[in-house]
């Protein structure tokens, strides 16, 4: 299995419940700008709830999602979701896909997934895993964290959120020299049997970002030509500049495998 610094488990259940989903709206704007039309055949790595791969799949002639984490799928199954029509969710490991058919036309993999990964050598073996499963010509949409979100935004941050059925506490603390931040979520949900009584659980979640060259590196050592890699900035299709470093949140890599 893939080597992450997290477990999602603890999680899983109120992950939606919490989560910005107004967010995966500019994901799916994102993704259908560079699509042609509905004759995609799409894999949604680390898809989580499948909340995005839902959204997606309407504009997909076929779609599969997949995530190393079994509690994240279940929560999928247990939202009472009708079952994708031109597709399926499944368990997989990012790092290990070989089980998988070369044959998709684009390959997704939003949220900072990448970010989870525990290093350099599994973040390029993910991306060759993904670069494998595309055809010629297919095309791999990701987004990862820039230095600056992670050393800047997130040093010394702290969230609270509640709901009718619980509480959501969030804080994190960063190590710049390493383009590292630990999140430390604690939850509170509500008893059914009890009202009164709650039940506490706990996780943290480690995540990594690293310079722009050490992505465009991997890219190209895992086969994409530097000319058919376009980055943009926090859902813009506009060329990412440097100038952009102390301001954009993420980085958007769209990458062309090259044609036969």
């Amino acid at each position: 299995m893939a080597q992450l610094m997290n477990e999602f488990k603890n999680i899983a259940t109120i992950y939606d419940r919490f989560n910005d989903l107004s967010l995966y709206e500019e994901w799916l704007t994102f993704t259908l700008a560079h699509l042609d039309g509905p004759g995609y055949k799409v894999l949604d790595a680390a898809c989580g709830t499948g909340y995005f791969t839902r959204m997606l799949a309407p504009f997909t002639k076929e779609i599969h999602g997949f995530d190393r984490d079994l509690a994240m799928l279940a929560a999928n199954s247990d939202s009472n979701n009708e079952p994708l029509m031109n597709g399926q969710f499944f368990q997989a490991d990012m790092l290990d896909l070989k089980s998988l058919a070369s044959d998709y036309d684009l390959v997704t993999c939003y949220a900072d997934s990448l970010c989870f990964l525990v290093d350099e050598l599994s973040l390029r073996r993910a991306l060759d895993q993904l670069y494998q499963r595309l055809v010629p010509g297919g095309l791999l949409l990701f987004d990862v964290w820039t230095p600056y979100q992670l050393t800047d935004y997130f040093a010394d941050f702290s969230y609270h959120d509640q709901d009718d059925r619980g509480a959501l506490l969030w804080d994190s603390q960063v190590d710049a020299s390493q383009l590292r931040v630990q999140h430390q979520l604690t939850y509170y949900e509500q008893s059914v049997e009890d009202p009164r009584m709650y039940q506490r659980l706990k996780t943290a979640l480690i995540e990594r970002t690293y310079p722009m060259s050490t992505y465009l590196t991997l890219l190209q050592a895992v086969g994409f030509k530097s000319s058919r890699i376009k980055v943009t900035c926090d859902f813009s299709l506009d060329t990412y500049s440097p100038d952009q470093d102390k301001a954009a949140a993420r980085w958007f890599f769209a990458c062309y495998k090259e044609e036969d």
